[in-house]
C-alpha cells in the first residue's frame, strides 16, 4: 500500500468530521448545564486527539478535562469529577465506567460508538507544577496546537506516526 492510501485510510473524512462536530456540540450543551453546578471546577478542555484534529479515522474517543483550583484537596476533584461524569453520562444517555489513572475518573460510553473519558485534573501553568499526572494535559494540548499552527502538514505525519505505533501495540493510554 503506498503512503498516499495510508494517509486517506487514516484520516477522517467529511462524514466524519461531521459527525464528530455535532457530538462534540451536544457534549458542550451538557457540560455547560453540569458544570455550573460544581463550585470546585474552574473550567473544563477539550483535550486529546479531536481537540488537536489528530485522530485516527473510526477512533471515536473524546477527552474532557475538568479544571479544578489547586487550593482543593484530592477527595473533593476526586468525588465532584466522578459525579460530573455520572450526570454528564445520563444527560447524554450513555453509561459511566469508572477506570483509574493517578485518581479516578470517568470513562462514558455514548450510543453513537463514540467514548469519552472525563477527567479531573488541578489547574497549572507550568508543567514542572502538576499535582497529579494529568495535570499537565491542557498543556499538552496547547504545545501540540501551536506546533500544528506553525506547520499544519505535521497532522498528516501525527496520524501516521500513530497508525504504525498501533499496528505493533505501542500507541494509546
Amino acid at each position: 500500500m503506498n503512503i498516499k492510501k495510508i494517509v486517506e485510510k487514516v484520516s477522517p473524512n467529511t462524514q466524519e468530521k461531521k459527525q464528530v462536530k455535532e457530538v462534540k456540540l451536544k457534549i458542550e450543551r451538557a457540560l455547560c448545564k453540569i458544570v455550573k453546578k460544581y463550585t470546585l471546577i474552574d473550567r473544563y478542555v477539550f483535550a486529546g486527539s479531536f481537540a488537536k484534529n489528530t485522530w485516527i479515522a473510526g477512533h471515536n474517543e473524546f477527552d474532557v478535562f475538568l479544571v479544578f483550583s489547586k487550593k482543593e484537596n484530592i477527595i473533593q476533584l476526586e468525588k465532584q469529577g466522578l459525579d460530573c461524569g455520572k450526570k454528564l453520562a445520563v444527560a447524554l444517555k450513555g453509561k459511566q465506567h469508572l477506570v483509574y489513572a493517578s485518581h479516578p475518573y470517568s470513562l462514558i460510553t455514548l450510543p453513537n460508538r463514540f467514548s469519552l473519558d472525563l477527567v479531573p485534573c488541578y489547574a497549572v501553568n507550568n508543567s514542572e507544577k502538576i499535582i497529579s499526572a494529568v495535570d499537565r494535559s491542557p498543556l499538552h494540548v496547547d504545545f501540540v496546537k501551536k506546533a500544528i499552527h506553525k506547520n499544519p502538514q505535521i497532522v498528516v505525519e501525527i496520524r501516521l506516526l500513530k497508525q504504525f505505533l498501533k499496528r505493533f501495540d505501542l500507541y494509546g493510554a
